[in-house]
């Protein structure tokens, strides 16, 4: 018996509550009195659904880590700073209590990865609009209208992933026109973001897929060929003068600054002229980065307190207070080897569990999927080396549709050996 069945879904109102919520979280904010009413709405609406509240493992592990979070409040330098991520906590245990009860069987996480695609859609053609036309190819797409270009880019590459998950997999009913299109958009909106990391993620995630849905004797081939596709991709970042403006000139300055080149002894060629090597952006992650670990040192069992790395650098007094750029060492030096553990060993949970659901499984529906969620949970630790991530509701959505995953296969098998 097949997990993910071929069948129509039509449209109900959770549908329309997620994909609002979803839009309200992504890249593109909407107006905070709209994103707070979404969530509202949804949460209010999974308990029409179901009055119970579901203790899964998620929810459980989200108490657990998010209580000791703010415990150390007591021992921080700055307990305000710490209560600042009051809503972050809000919306992740939220994103924990609803979303398990409107996702009741395996179809329904089919039909949310389309809902994702379509949010992040939504959001890339608002920014469209809203972006003057002298803007895109001039600048990074967000700046101007003071959007986070680095969140805009990550957000675009992973509607990119699912998109051509969906696109792959044969035994999906979608439009193959407008996804194909969609992942055209989001590929180029990437690359117009500047962000290195999204570049990074969309490379990885193209050569994923193809690896996921290929059959077995065309899977190196295929992964060779999406290698092939990603040196075009950078290839033509770098000859384009429209994408060498936003992303080519900082690849060779990441590049060039890893080789200890300096704007002093190179320059760049760019559309408006010569522009010094040195990336600055990543000298600053690494002093932030150091400086973390320096903090850590100093308070390695429980922190500094959380969200204190920002207080950190208020009392150094330095030009530019920020979190530490790095969930890992962000979470080393405010709630120590303690939180470490607790937030990273749901993460390693998780990538045990979808391990062995692929090894177990005769489903091939079900080993995409295993391998799907693998491939994006690996990705997303990858990107914990420069993003700080758990706080993005985002993240801790994608966190949950995994877990819902893991607990609805578990409940398949355990069904299927008592018949």
């Amino acid at each position: 018996m097949k997990l993910f069945k071929e069948k129509r879904v039509s449209i109900k109102t959770e549908d329309v509550l997620l994909l609002f919520f979803l839009v309200s979280i992504s890249a593109f904010r909407l107006n905070p009195i709209i994103t707070v009413a979404s969530y509202i709405l949804v949460l209010g609406y999974s308990f029409l659904v179901n009055k119970n509240i579901l203790l899964t493992r998620i929810l459980k592990w989200g108490v657990v880590f998010w209580t000791y979070y703010f415990i150390s409040a007591f021992w921080s330098s700055d307990a305000s700073d710490t209560i600042r991520y009051l809503s972050a906590f809000a919306y992740t245990i939220g994103i924990f209590l609803f979303l398990p009860k409107l996702i009741t069987d395996e179809k329904k996480i089919e039909k949310l990865l389309k809902l994702i695609v379509c949010s992040i859609a939504i959001s890339a053609i608002m920014t469209l609009l809203l972006t003057p036309l002298s803007e895109l190819g001039s600048s990074r797409i967000g700046g101007a209208i003071d959007m986070n270009a680095n969140s805009f880019g990550i957000r675009m590459a992973f509607g990119f992933i699912i998109s051509l998950f969906l696109l792959c997999n044969k035994s999906i009913q979608i439009n193959r026109l407008l996804y194909s299109l969609l992942s055209i958009l989001f590929t180029i909106l990437t690359l117009l973001s500047g962000s290195k990391k999204a570049l990074l993620l969309i490379i990885l995630g193209l050569i994923m897929v193809i690896f996921i849905t290929s059959a077995n004797k065309k899977k190196v081939l295929k992964v060779l060929v999406s290698l092939l596709m990603a040196a075009a991709m950078i290839f033509i970042v770098i000859s384009n003068d429209k994408l060498y403006s936003t992303m080519g000139y900082r690849l060779e300055r990441f590049f060039l600054t890893l080789n200890s080149e300096n704007s002093e002894s190179t320059t760049l060629n760019t559309v408006n002229g010569r522009v010094g090597t040195t990336d600055k952006s990543l000298i600053e992650r690494n002093y932030y980065m150091n400086e973390a670990m320096t903090l850590f040192a100093e308070h390695p069992a429980f922190g500094y307190g959380g969200n204190n790395f920002v207080t950190y650098m208020r009392e150094k007094k330095y030009r530019h207070v920020a979190y530490s750029h790095n969930n890992y060492t962000e979470i080393l030096c405010t709630l120590g080897v303690v939180g470490f553990v607790i937030y990273y060993s749901y993460w390693i949970w998780a990538i045990i569990k979808l391990i062995r659901i692929k090894r177990s499984t005769n489903d091939d529906s079900v080993k995409k999927y295993s391998e799907l969620f693998l491939s994006v949970l690996l990705l997303l630790l990858i990107l914990d080396y420069g993003n700080v991530s758990y706080t993005l509701e985002f993240n801790m959505f994608i966190l949950c549709i995994v877990d819902i995953f893991i607990r609805l296969n578990g409940k398949q098998r355990i069904n299927n050996e008592t018949q």
